[in-house]
């Protein structure tokens, strides 16, 4: 049985793990949360499944805003370059090419920003620039998993505190199911 399919097993938790992520790092982190939560009933087990969803979520969004900001990186040598005068988008696309193909073409693009007292953080701040849409939506959505995630951890908390802690939950849970030995002790008369 995959990692997946021994998720999906318990309680119907399915994890959205996309294509491109691996749902072996995805088992990783749900196995150390385990651990950690150590789940003794339904209810924690659900609460542990939210809790590895959001914190995948927030790692998923991470990696999404660097993404973001790397695609941004290559538009924004030419936006630069047009907006300061130093050449129009066309070559600008051209100086962006020889920035990331080689060590030539990097220095001549920094030498024509120094001429107009600019450096490469000034192609970082167009790349920002032009990433801030994207960067606002996955902080929203960064929130919101991390909103969930600490409900959920609250909600974790409480519950146990609403029985006492684990230890009181699991005596109160062995009240419930006596096993063999204890209810053959029970059943012996004592002796006089």
């Amino acid at each position: 049985m995959s990692n997946s399919q021994v998720l999906q097993y318990r309680l119907g938790f399915k994890p959205s793990v996309l294509p491109t992520e691996s749902e072996d790092e995805f088992y990783v982190l749900y196995s150390a949360l385990e651990r950690h939560i150590n789940p003794t009933n339904p209810i924690k087990e659900m609460l542990l499944n939210e809790i590895a969803a959001s914190l995948w979520e927030t790692i998923r969004m991470h990696k999404w805003k660097s993404a973001s900001l790397t695609v941004k990186y290559a538009s924004a040598i030419p936006n630069l370059f047009d907006r300061v005068g130093i050449s129009n988008v066309q070559e600008g696309k051209a100086f962006a090419r020889s920035w990331f193909t080689s060590q030539d073409g990097k220095k001549v693009v920094k030498d024509l920003l120094e001429k107009f007292g600019l450096d490469e953080k000034a192609i970082e701040a167009v790349a920002l620039e032009r990433a801030a849409t994207s960067y606002l939506l996955a902080d929203k959505l960064q929130s919101s998993s991390t909103h969930r995630r600490d409900r959920a951890l609250q909600n974790l908390v409480d519950f146990g505190d609403a029985f006492g802690g684990s230890k009181q939950q699991d005596a109160n849970d062995s009240l419930q199911e006596p096993d063999a030995e204890q209810s053959a002790a029970e059943a012996k008369p004592e002796a006089a």
